[in-house]
């Protein structure tokens, strides 16, 4: 996003859900540049993830592939932890809080 560009944020996450738009719920959400694919099985994650890429491809936008995790069972996402038993807030937002 360029800086100093009016509303780019809610322009951006406007446009990743727009693009995104049929898979949202169903197994994909997305904060601004931050996108969360999960499923119940490893094929359907695998079929997630490709669809995924290709959209963002096809809509002329690349993917940081040192910023990006695949395959992972815990994941850290907008302040929180999550797995597939649990969702706990981490440590720093536990400790801004308290404090």
């Amino acid at each position: 996003m360029p800086f100093g560009l009016c509303n780019a944020p809610a322009t951006f996450q406007a446009m990743m859900d727009h693009i995104l738009h049929d898979l949202l719920e169903e197994g994909v959400v997305i904060y601004i540049d931050d996108i969360l694919i999960y499923s119940q099985t490893q094929k359907e994650y695998e079929i997630l993830v490709k669809e995924v890429l290709a959209r963002l491809d096809k809509a002329g936008l690349v993917v940081n592939l040192r910023k990006s995790y695949f395959h992972t069972l815990v994941i850290e996402f907008l302040g929180y932890i999550i797995s597939a038993d649990s969702i706990k807030m981490t440590e720093r937002k536990v400790q801004e809080v308290q404090n």
